[in-house]
């Protein structure tokens, strides 16, 4: 019997080290591809976005240490609510003028709820999130400055223009929508910590970047989420007291 329980302990600890070993390339890979996901639109080849097919990569590699491995997978209740909207969003493509473009917006939006339930199922620690947060603020501080000293400007006509960066070409909403979390995740650290130089200057360069690209869409998402952090700090600053 006790040899029985060794055997089954020892199975237990190898698949528990492979689950953590795992665990950290995964985590390894997603630095990445956070450090990458501004610079998508120049990393494109003949069959699309190369980031797209390594994002697919670490979805399959969290897939098979999930199902696999810990046999364990969780799944939060927003995260039922957006599959049921993607599935909604594909039965309305039936009716679509324009099937091919409403398909890859769809194929673009599972890639990012699948992406979202793998960062969800892995197990974060302080250190790990700190880690995210530091390259993915300064692979958009760069994306900024760059933006910035490169006077990158619109293309196109009429009402829907495009950014054109060292020869690329971008949606400005697209680009802003990078920008807006850091400015506010800086901007909370502000208000709930010490305010340092470095935090004013990172702000002001991503807010320079943001008022270039011009996209409406960016600033009533700046100025609400700006609004809505403040009244919950005071909130619960006047609880404390």
């Amino acid at each position: 019997m006790n040899n029985i329980n060794n055997v089954i302990m020892k199975k237990d600890n190898r698949i528990s080290q492979k689950s953590i070993t795992l665990n950290k390339l995964l985590k390894t890979l997603i630095y990445v591809y956070f450090f990458l996901s501004p610079f998508e639109f120049v990393l494109i080849g003949d069959f699309g976005s190369y980031l797209k097919f390594y994002g697919l990569f670490i979805i399959f590699l969290s897939l098979l240490n999930f199902i696999i491995i810990n046999k364990h997978i969780k799944v939060a209740n927003y995260m039922i609510t957006l599959l049921l909207w993607l599935v909604v969003s594909f039965i309305t493509l039936m009716w679509s003028p324009d099937f091919y473009s409403g398909f890859r917006w769809i194929l673009s939006i599972g890639n990012i709820i699948l992406m979202t339930f793998v960062l969800y199922n892995l197990n974060w620690d302080k250190t790990s999130i700190k880690k995210l947060f530091s390259y993915y603020s300064i692979a958009i501080t760069l994306f900024s400055v760059l933006t910035i000293t490169n006077e990158a400007i619109y293309r196109g006509s009429g009402i829907r223009h495009t950014l054109m960066l060292f020869g690329y070409e971008m949606d400005p909403n697209g680009a802003a929508a990078f920008i807006v979390p850091i400015i506010m995740l800086f901007l909370t650290d502000m208000l709930k910590n010490k305010i340092r130089l470095y935090k004013i200057v990172i702000i002001a360069i991503n807010l320079t970047a943001m008022l270039m690209f011009a996209s409406r869409g960016a600033m009533v998402s700046l100025i609400t989420t700006s609004i809505l952090t403040i009244l919950i700090l005071l909130r619960k600053f006047k609880l404390k007291k």
